[in-house]
């Protein structure tokens, strides 16, 4: 379980770097594929699969019931993801794509910060 959670570091960095270097990418990306049904499904298996994963890393980590409650959260909002309509998912995908560049390099620092915290509780 540890791979996929550096794997989820890595990607999170790789996110990070996007979304400081180039958000319209990023931006781009979501507009073109928000109405994909494989997008959503993408976003839910993740979710899913990194989840299941911090929670059972959980109890070895430096943070258990931070990373317990991190985990349950990807959960719940992979739950939420595969429950919300399509028609509201797509809107709320537009919505995202829309933000200023500025909020979206914000998030890419936000993915740095995660990713470090990720590797220091766990790794």
């Amino acid at each position: 379980m540890t791979t996929i959670i550096a794997f989820l570091a890595v990607a999170m960095v790789m996110a990070g770097v996007i979304l400081l270097i180039s958000p319209a990418l990023l931006m781009e990306f979501i507009q073109e594929n928000a109405s994909k049904p494989s997008l959503r499904a993408s976003a839910v298996a993740i979710r899913v699969v990194f989840g299941a994963a911090l929670l059972m890393e959980a109890a070895d980590s430096r943070f258990p019931y931070i990373v317990g409650f991190i985990g349950a959260i990807a959960l719940i909002a992979a739950i939420v993801i595969a429950a919300v309509p399509k028609a509201s998912a797509e809107e709320f995908a537009m919505r995202i794509s829309s933000m200023p560049a500025m909020f979206m390099r914000f998030g890419g620092l936000a993915c740095f910060v995660f990713a470090w915290f990720l590797v220091y509780a766990i790794l």
